[in-house]
């Protein structure tokens, strides 16, 4: 009868614990893809010089977990010696051809991937042909920086709880590359860096260098393209942004493969939520030649328009995206812990009855 009754214990603190475990929230998970990506369209130009060429490479999921090993072909559909190695960013690999590329030729990098068809079949590789220019120096600089105020407006903003992101109202700096003429070949295999008071903020892929002075293109608010801030409530978990005030803007590039990086942009952009108060925000640009000691400055400037990475447009209502749903879950774990926790402690009891002697 006694260890009856500790083992009823027992099984009373087992089932406990459960509420005592950090259940995870459904928060936003990356999304899954299954083929190897390049950073450009077919048919792109490389200079000749390109000495690394990005790829996005899925890891494998299942059996056999073979590594994916993309190939590059010359015109005549020559294997062409390459290495495969991790990117510097850490989400990357760098497809180095041994030799280097020739000048002014045709190739074609071939991507295998993990995707399957309708009927369960690998899906073959796929090949995306381009083309190369002539040898060209390195960049040493990259153009021209445009820093722009966007009055407060609905956008999302990333979660850690219940949802990809939620939505708030905030005042944002939109952030925009007009590329050097020396810049714009090595563009398709470069990205960009937002930095923010001297903390990194956003990091972008490659070929998606932050040109587009337009207006917002992405719901999502934090991207090399913008940073912002919150200009009402900001709910529990939720990246609550910048504070209010003038802000000091770097932007910083990587070619993939070279040691060397061109210098940054900078400047500096006042973003409030109050009333506009004058000045020339969007007009005012940062030359590549002039990164040092020269500055963009600006105060709110209202109506003006800025641009994100990618996505619905930033007056759009919260809604799915990719493999994450904005809002919260439409159930709590918290109910699912306490329904197996009465589980446990009623399949004990039982248990516990069925040893006790019947009268």
């Amino acid at each position: 009868m006694r260890g009856s009754w500790r083992n009823f214990l027992a099984c009373t603190w087992a089932g406990l614990g459960l509420l005592a475990v950090p259940v995870p929230a459904l928060a936003c998970g990356p999304i899954l893809v299954c083929a190897t990506k390049a950073s450009f369209a077919a048919g792109t130009q490389l200079p000749a010089s390109t000495k690394a060429i990005p790829l996005a490479v899925p890891k494998p999921l299942q059996a056999p977990f073979a590594p994916l090993v993309p190939e590059l072909r010359d015109a005549a559909g020559k294997l062409v010696a390459t290495e495969l190695v991790d990117d510097t960013s850490g989400g990357y690999k760098l497809l180095r051809p041994l030799k280097g590329l020739a000048a002014n030729s045709a190739y074609t990098l071939v991507l295998p991937g993990f995707c399957q068809d309708a009927l369960g079949a690998l899906v073959p590789p796929v090949e995306l042909p381009f083309a190369t220019g002539p040898d060209l120096p390195a960049p040493q600089g990259m153009g021209t920086l445009q820093l722009t105020y966007v009055a407060p407006d609905q956008v999302l903003v990333w979660t850690s709880v219940g949802s990809c992101t939620v939505p708030i109202q905030a005042a944002r700096g939109h952030v925009a590359v007009t590329p050097a003429a020396e810049m714009a070949p090595w563009l398709p295999i470069t990205r960009a860096e937002l930095w923010v008071d001297g903390a990194k903020w956003a990091g972008g892929l490659y070929g998606d260098v932050p040109t587009q002075p337009g207006p917002p293109q992405s719901a999502v608010a934090k991207s090399v393209q913008e940073f912002y801030v919150a200009c009402g409530p900001v709910p529990d978990l939720a990246d609550p942004g910048l504070a209010p005030g003038q802000h000091h803007v770097d932007v910083r590039f990587h070619v993939a493969g070279e040691f060397n990086d061109p210098p940054y942009l900078y400047g500096d952009l006042s973003v409030t939520c109050g009333a506009s108060t004058g000045g020339d925000a969007g007009g005012s640009e940062v030359s590549g030649s002039e990164v040092s000691g020269s500055e963009v400055s600006g105060s709110d400037v209202s109506g003006l328009a800025g641009d994100t990475a990618s996505g619905p447009p930033t007056n759009a209502a919260p809604a799915s995206s990719g493999s994450c749903s904005a809002g919260r879950p439409a159930f709590s774990w918290v109910t699912v812990g306490l329904l197996l926790t009465f589980g446990v402690l009623g399949r004990c009891l039982r248990r516990r009855l069925a040893t006790c002697p019947s009268n």
